[in-house]
C-alpha cells in the first residue's frame, strides 16, 4: 500500500457509520498503529479533516486509550470538533431561516444539508456551505435579496460568477457569508440553472423529492440526481472523502436506485471514473447492493487530499477536452489548453490597463467564466481617477442583473428589489482572470455611491 493508501484505511475505519459482524476492522487497529508510529496522528487528523468525518472520528474514539500519539491525535480532534460546534451554534438560528426561505420560495437544498437527515445521528453528517439551487438567476437573485437584508455579505475569496451557453441561458453561482465580527460562521452557495462541472461542463440537475430538513418541508435531490452530484462534485474537488462514501452507502440503502439514469447523468458531467472510484471505496467499506454497477475502467482520478498544484490543470484539461469531443465542438483542444491554464493561473483582482480587461459587451460561452467581484474585493485604484466621458449604456443579463458601460469601463450592477433601494446599490467589477481596469474602478465607486 502507498502511504496515501495506508492513511486513507485508518480514515476509512474511524469515518465509517457503523461495523459489520464479522471482519471488519476496529478502532482500536488504527490506535495500535498510532501508538507504534507507523501513523503520524497529525497527519492522520489532516487526513480526516479532508474527508469530512471528524465528529464521527470523535465518537469512535470516545472511551478509547492509548499513549501519547493517541492522546495527542484525540486532542486534535476534539479542537476541531469543538471549533465546529461553535460555529454551528452561532450560526443555527440563522440556517434555519435560509432553510425557511429556501421552501418558501420553491428552491431545493442539495449536498450536505440534504443528506443529513439520511444519517441515523444527523449532527455526525458534516455540513460546510448551505448549497441552495435556484432553476434560473431570478430565483437566485429573490434569495441572494433576502439574505443581504439580513446581513449576510457576498463572499470575498469565492467570487459569485456566471456564464452565459450557446443558447443564451445563464447559469452559475452566488456565494454569501455570514460573519460574526470578523470571523465566517456560515457559506450559503445559491447555484443557478445547470450544475457546473470542471472548466465548461454542466450537468442538468432534474430529479427532486421532497424531504424535512431543519423542521422544514423543502425540495431535495432525488437519490439518482444526488449519486450524480456526488460524481461531479468530486471530480471538482480531486478529493477522495469518506463523507462522500459515507452518503453514497445511506443513499443505496435508503432507496431503489435507477442505476441506468445515474450513469447517464454522470456521463453527461464526464465523471464516470469519479463514481466508478466512489463505489469502488464504498463498496470496500460497506458493500454494494447486488443491482449496483460494476465499473471496470481502473482509472482513479481523486486523491485523499485531492490533487496538487501541477497536476490540477492537467486533470481539467483533460476533462475538458473529453467533454468538449463528446459535445462535437470544433476546438475541443483549445477549450482543453484553456482549461489547464485556468486552474493553475493566478485569477486574484488586481488592475490592469488592458482596453479588453473590460467585457465588450458580456461575451457567453460555457469557456468564460465570468466573476463578479463585490466591493471588498475591488483593486486599489487613485482616488482621483476620472471615470471615463461618453454615454452610459446597459445590457440586462437577466432581470435585476444589468451590466454597464462607459467607454472602456465596465460594472454590473445588481437591482435586488424595492426593499433594498434605501441600501447602497449593489455594484460588481466583472473579470475573466481577475483584471479591471481603472476606469471601471472609478465608474463602480461612482455608481456605488450615487446610483446611475
Amino acid at each position: 500500500m502507498t502511504d496515501n493508501e495506508i492513511y486513507w484505511h485508518a480514515v476509512t475505519v474511524l469515518g465509517r457509520l457503523g461495523y459489520r459482524p464479522h471482519g471488519d476492522p476496529h478502532p482500536s487497529d488504527v490506535l495500535a498503529e498510532v501508538d507504534l508510529g507507523h501513523l503520524d496522528p497529525d497527519r492522520l487528523h489532516t487526513h480526516l479533516v479532508h474527508s469530512k468525518v471528524v465528529r464521527l472520528a470523535r465518537h469512535r474514539l470516545d472511551g478509547t486509550s492509548g499513549g501519547p500519539r493517541v492522546r495527542r491525535l484525540r486532542e486534535l480532534i476534539t479542537d476541531t470538533d469543538d471549533h465546529e460546534r461553535r460555529r454551528h451554534a452561532t450560526a443555527a438560528e440563522p440556517v434555519r431561516d435560509v432553510v425557511r426561505l429556501v421552501a418558501a420560495g420553491g428552491l431545493r437544498l442539495m449536498k450536505g444539508m440534504a443528506q443529513q437527515p439520511l444519517y441515523p445521528w444527523p449532527e455526525s453528517r458534516h455540513v460546510g456551505d448551505v448549497d441552495v439551487h435556484a432553476p434560473d438567476l431570478t430565483g437566485a437573485l429573490h434569495l441572494a435579496s433576502a439574505l443581504r437584508r439580513r446581513g449576510w455579505c457576498w463572499d470575498f475569496k469565492e467570487f459569485p460568477w456566471i456564464k452565459k451557453d450557446e443558447a443564451g441561458l445563464v447559469y452559475g453561482q452566488l456565494g454569501l457569508l455570514l460573519r460574526a465580527g470578523t470571523r465566517p460562521v456560515s457559506r450559503v452557495d445559491i447555484h443557478f440553472g445547470a450544475y457546473s462541472v470542471g472548466y465548461a461542463g454542466r450537468m442538468p440537475l432534474v430529479g427532486w423529492q421532497d424531504r424535512s430538513v431543519l423542521g422544514a418541508r423543502v425540495r431535495v435531490p432525488a437519490t439518482e440526481t444526488a449519486l450524480a452530484l456526488i460524481a461531479a462534485h468530486a471530480l471538482g474537488d480531486t478529493r477522495l472523502s469518506m463523507k462522500d462514501v459515507n452518503d453514497i452507502h445511506l443513499l443505496v440503502d435508503d432507496a431503489t436506485v435507477d442505476w441506468t439514469s445515474v450513469l447517464e447523468t454522470v456521463r453527461i458531467a464526464g465523471a464516470l471514473d469519479a463514481l466508478e472510484q466512489l463505489l469502488a471505496a464504498t463498496d470496500v467499506v460497506y458493500g454494494l447492493p447486488a443491482g449496483a454497477p460494476r465499473l471496470t475502467s481502473g482509472r482513479r482520478p481523486l486523491r485523499p487530499t485531492g490533487l496538487p498544484s501541477g497536476v490540477r490543470g492537467a486533470h481539467f484539461g483533460g476533462h475538458a477536452r473529453t467533454d468538449e469531443t463528446a459535445r462535437g465542438t470544433v476546438a475541443p483542444e483549445e477549450v482543453a489548453r484553456c482549461a489547464a491554464h485556468y486552474f493553475e493561473a493566478d485569477l486574484r483582482p488586481r488592475l490592469a490597463h488592458r482596453p479588453h480587461a473590460a467585457p465588450a459587451p458580456m461575451a457567453g460561452g460555457r469557456d468564460r467564466c465570468w466573476r463578479l467581484l463585490p466591493d471588498s474585493a475591488w483593486p486599489d485604484a487613485a482616488p482621483d481617477e476620472p471615470v471615463p466621458d461618453g454615454e452610459i449604456t446597459r445590457e440586462t443579463i437577466a432581470p435585476g442583473l444589468v451590466l454597464v458601460r462607459l467607454g472602456d469601463a465596465a460594472v454590473v450592477r445588481l437591482d435586488l428589489s424595492a426593499e433594498a433601494e434605501a441600501a447602497r446599490p449593489e455594484v460588481f467589477l466583472p473579470t475573466l482572470d481577475g483584471h479591471v481596469t481603472p476606469a471601471s474602478v472609478a465608474l463602480a465607486r461612482r455608481l456605488a455611491g450615487r446610483g446611475a
